[in-house]
């Protein structure tokens, strides 16, 4: 009798950990996200291009992204996105055996910022230019929507804070 409880409820265990693994990500709440691929048919999920965190940290190469474009422009998108800047300076140069710089420290800070705000205007003037007229259209358009979307929000948040309940005790 314990014998078969405990087989029993190994097999329960074992059963339930492999469903489980295969869930999307490890959990059974969350629907699976990710995109059939032809070559093999297994799901995974989308890729970002390089330097785009969110997909909303540069929200321009995220909107050129929602695009239709060919395989060709998204391999260059690609390319062009995986480029690092050049002249970034190593901040922990500032840092010898026996002193901290303060100084080139923060230099090194701020000319890395420049840098990496310049080469983000670089890569988006690059990508532009590799988009059809077509797809320009589509990306202003796509861009105005945000506009509205954006406006229509901070009217409701302003709406919110005049009409605001006031809670009695």
């Amino acid at each position: 009798m314990k014998k078969s409880l405990i087989l029993s409820i190994g097999t329960a265990a074992l059963l339930s950990s492999s469903l489980f693994a295969n869930m999307p990500f490890g959990n059974p709440g969350m629907p699976n996200k990710g995109i059939q691929t032809q070559d093999c048919g297994k799901t995974m999920m989308p890729q970002r291009p390089m330097g785009d965190k969110k997909m909303g940290k540069d929200m321009i190469i995220g909107k050129i992204m929602m695009l239709d474009l060919s395989s060709e422009q998204r391999k260059k998108i690609d390319d062009i996105l995986r480029t690092k800047p050049k002249d970034m300076i190593d901040p922990l140069d500032a840092f010898s055996e026996t002193s901290f710089d303060q100084s080139k420290y923060l230099k090194a800070l701020e000319t890395n910022k420049e840098t990496m705000l310049k080469d983000r205007v670089e890569k988006l003037s690059k990508v532009y230019a590799l988009l059809t007229e077509t797809q320009k259209k589509d990306l202003k358009t796509i861009i105005d929507m945000e506009k509205i979307k954006r406006k229509n929000m901070d009217k409701r948040a302003m709406d919110f804070k005049m009409h605001k309940p006031e809670f009695h005790r």
